[in-house]
């Protein structure tokens, strides 16, 4: 950079100078004794300019390596002596300054003065780095002092985005963890059933997944005690959510222990979004699914669902792939689990094959699921070829009312467009 941005102030730069004029000889470092000088405080101020010094070569340094290198070095070694600094820095970012420099500094400060830290940060900082550094301070504040942590992150500036928030929420269950984990299982289990416990099981989980691995993770949530079922089923969800983002490997061992276990319910779901998000082959995923044991009803219906669950995440992400590998698979008939699909393959045909679409719709077995998705798919089909929809609906085998609802066009389809599919919810049916 042509121009050197200093940001130290009068006083900074006063005991620069002294430190510099200093230097011209390499064994003037150590403190002269002149009469009427306070030893220690001489040398306190010696070692304070030192550091400014060094802090301000740290961030001069033009390769990004070494600046982030050598300023690690500065403010591992530093003292308070450098908070007013780092603060006129943060407030005037040097744009050469990366992301890595500022969690740095930022980390400094709120190792010393976590509070006034946070509030600067979630107020003043660049959207670039206010989540991370957000998220830096809580974890650090909650290692030391919990309890402030949780009560001082729930200011107006850091709850005024959910991104923030959620960040703030897990950063300071995640800090501690490292602290007090007696104290944090008992808080988590005291904020009763919602979002919140949700985000902190998470959060507490990843944190024992990380620091003690993935059986003791399996452990811990095998050991809960079953008489609070809705406890239990949130904690296995959520560990499945952990060990998903921490061991793939680990996540599907659980899952084949625990997803169909009486507290296994949708956690297959949970596995199954997690592979997907974590990009492996849609295909294979839906086909792994597809292998799971069905022994009674109510396991047959979760395996159905979770099958829709992979099929219409995958169709959202990808259309025409997905359409694709399930018309060859149709058309093949080697899978059993097939017919659970044949509801989500008519809608995903319906915007560019209606006619083929109500084929696939009349082989639903379910029978509200087959009336509601060959209402939804004719209701398409008037819009873009009335004659042959109404033609079909004058000989279809569906009811009255049924006919009358797929003829009124003012209500919507449900359906994902050829260009634009509409994402996947959570149940595979919406009142039509």
């Amino acid at each position: 950079m042509a121009r050197k941005q200093t940001h130290l102030g009068l006083a900074a730069a006063t005991l620069a100078g002294l430190v510099i004029a200093a230097c011209d000889d390499p064994g003037s470092r150590s403190v002269p004794a002149t009469p009427g000088t306070d030893t220690a405080t001489a040398a306190a101020t010696h070692g304070a300019a030192e550091a400014l010094v060094d802090y301000e070569a740290a961030i001069a340094l033009a390769d990004p390596y070494l600046r982030v290198q050598r300023l690690g070095r500065v403010l591992a070694a530093g003292d308070d002596t450098l908070l007013d600094p780092i603060r006129q820095t943060l407030r005037r970012y040097p744009t050469r300054l990366s992301g890595a420099e500022f969690d740095l500094m930022v980390r400094f400060w709120a190792e010393r003065e976590p509070r006034e830290a946070l509030a600067w940060v979630a107020r003043n900082a660049s959207p670039l780095y206010r989540v991370g550094a957000i998220r830096t301070i809580a974890e650090i504040w909650a290692a030391s002092d919990p309890a402030a942590a949780l009560v001082g992150v729930e200011i107006p500036d850091v709850l005024r985005t959910d991104e923030s928030a959620r960040a703030a929420q897990v950063a300071v269950v995640q800090g501690w963890y490292r602290s007090d984990r007696a104290s944090l299982e008992e808080h988590i289990r005291a904020l009763g059933t919602g979002i919140q416990r949700q985000r902190s099981l998470f959060a507490m989980l990843v944190a024992m997944g990380s620091e003690e691995g993935s059986e003791a993770l399996i452990r811990w949530a095998e050991a809960v005690p079953e008489e609070d079922e809705r406890y239990k089923k949130a904690v296995f969800r959520q560990a499945l959510s952990a060990l998903a983002w921490l061991d793939t490997e680990g996540a599907a061992r659980f899952c084949e222990a625990h997803c169909d276990s009486a507290f296994g319910q949708g956690m297959r779901n949970v596995l199954i979004r997690s592979r997907l998000r974590a990009g492996d082959p849609p295909a294979e995923v839906v086909e792994w699914v597809g292998r799971f044991p069905a022994s009674d009803k109510t396991l047959e219906e979760r395996k159905r669902h979770s099958l829709w669950v992979a099929y219409s995440t995958w169709a959202y992400r990808d259309r025409e792939a997905a359409v694709a590998w399930l018309t060859e698979q149709l058309e093949r008939g080697e899978q059993d689990w097939l017919p659970a699909l044949y509801g989500e393959y008519a809608r995903q045909r319906a915007a560019e094959a209606p006619a083929e679409a109500i084929v696939w719709a009349e082989k639903i077995e379910d029978e509200n699921e087959r009336t509601q998705t060959m209402v939804r798919i004719a209701r398409r089909w008037l819009e873009v070829d009335r004659a042959a929809a109404e033609a079909w609906l004058a000989g279809s085998s569906l009811p009255p009312a049924a006919r009358a609802s797929a003829r009124d066009l003012s209500r919507p389809t449900y359906l994902p467009d050829a260009d634009s599919p509409s994402p996947p919810t959570d149940e595979p049916g919406t009142a039509s």
